[in-house]
């Protein structure tokens, strides 16, 4: 199996700004964390590209031609997180979607050189303005309703972007979020893209009440990338914690990938030190998982 971290948050970028100031936004280079990752023992990397879009950082031409060869050098496979702060692919207002498309194609386009080595673009095909509405409807017929209509909103969105870069639709994964899993499940099968199962979002309850092992065996067909933890129910500001903060992922979860010989990603959208407690947890419940980063 293939594990990977997904640095390039917000944090990581004010570190940056505190410690060395906005000047060095200007001369930021991918390169150097994956080659840090790739001396912790990961042999995959995901580029959450949200950063690139909120901050004044330039992605270097010179900069995505060292991670090509990077790739072949270090025996590493990429993903992108396209960018989902601020948009909403199924938002109720029309002009609000048509820029969220068109800032998802841009961000694909800065990209475009690096296509070939990026095995998956994980996209939210929901956004916060869809959750926060569904969040104040109580009458389960109107809820119907307008999950239905962001559903359809969403399908449209993500047909448009399709349709404007000319991206295989399996390149793209579409990742379980706050919204319910049997629609989100449609717009997969509905735009013929694949799934991204994030288990934190699953194991909060964000989709409704589902059992891990349930949606990875029933969906396993579908699945190209894992985004892996636990729901942290305790922190308000994140719903992302280490593996063994509850116990909620069991040996049962490694063992099936291991038997269907899982090739796709396992991403760790954590900080270093969760990181490295989630590894510790998967060593000692599941302890001849290969793969897995020797720090």
């Amino acid at each position: 199996m293939k594990f990977g971290p997904s640095p390039f948050t917000y944090e990581f970028v004010i570190d940056i700004m505190s410690s060395s100031g906005l000047e060095a936004l200007s001369s930021f280079s991918m390169t150097k964390y994956v080659q840090n990752a790739v001396h912790q023992g990961f042999n995959h990397f995901d580029i959450a590209l949200d950063i690139f879009q909120t901050f004044p950082i330039p992605i270097h031409d010179e900069d995505l031609e060292k991670l090509h060869k990077l790739k072949t050098q270090a025996n590493i496979t990429y993903s992108c997180h396209l960018p989902f702060l601020s948009l909403d692919l199924a938002g109720p207002n029309q002009f609000i979607r048509e820029g969220s498309i068109a800032a998802i194609v841009d961000i694909y386009n800065r990209m475009r050189d690096l296509e070939s080595e990026i095995d998956y673009f994980v996209l939210h095909p929901i956004g916060e303005t869809t959750t926060e509405i569904l969040r104040f409807i109580d009458d389960s017929n109107i809820k119907s309703f307008a999950v239905e209509m962001f559903r359809q909103y969403a399908i449209q969105s993500v047909n448009s972007f399709l349709e404007i870069t000319g991206v295989n639709p399996a390149k793209i994964a579409i990742e379980n979020l706050e919204f319910p899993l049997k629609p989100t499940l449609e717009i997969i099968k509905e735009t013929n893209t694949r799934f991204c199962l994030d288990t934190a979002h699953l194991l909060g309850g964000q989709a409704g009440s589902w059992d891990l092992m349930e949606v990875l065996t029933e969906n396993y067909h579908l699945l190209s990338v894992i985004h892996l933890q636990e729901y942290d129910f305790n922190n308000i500001m994140s719903d992302h914690a280490a593996l063994g903060n509850a116990n909620q992922i069991s040996a049962e979860f490694f063992e099936f990938l291991n038997t269907q010989k899982y090739t796709g990603p396992l991403v760790f959208e954590l900080p270093d030190n969760d990181i490295r407690k989630s590894c510790d947890y998967i060593k000692n419940i599941y302890p001849n998982l290969q793969g897995l980063p020797h720090f």
